[in-house]
């Protein structure tokens, strides 16, 4: 059997127009499409349509979308940056975002919320196992 490297079965452009007419599973083409577009680009476009949409399903997938792309392509634009500062803290692509992008090039509102839990996390770790004498 020979490996094929998945390709998007939707370009940018349906997925823009399925986002504007309020298809229902506009969501799952722009899921689809992060998962499987090469030009991060294009697909991060579309994300801020979705991060800026009124229904929360679609912000949802938005969010999922953009943790998927950071995922893969380690890279964000300043227009996605800006729609994510208005949503709530603490989702994956919040997490995905201090993982897989340089932290040099994350906003300060990112790094405001996500160092004191990894400092915690590393102070933690470091220190010694104490057992406790019964």
């Amino acid at each position: 059997m020979k490996y094929q490297s998945p390709e998007s079965d939707l370009p940018p452009d349906d997925v823009l127009a399925a986002l504007a007419v309020g298809d229902p599973n506009a969501g799952v083409a722009l899921i689809a499409l992060a998962l499987t577009y090469p030009d991060p680009d294009a697909t991060l476009a579309c994300i801020a349509v979705a991060l800026s949409s009124p229904a929360l399903p679609l912000r949802a997938q938005g969010l999922t979308a953009l943790a998927h792309t950071v995922r893969l392509h380690r890279r964000v634009d300043a227009e996605t940056l800006r729609l994510l500062r208005a949503l709530p803290r603490g989702s994956s692509a919040d997490d995905d975002l201090w993982t897989f992008v340089a932290w040099r090039r994350l906003p300060w509102w990112l790094w405001r919320y996500q160092l004191p839990r990894h400092l915690w996390w590393s102070i933690r770790n470091r220190m010694p196992y104490r057992r406790t004498s019964a």
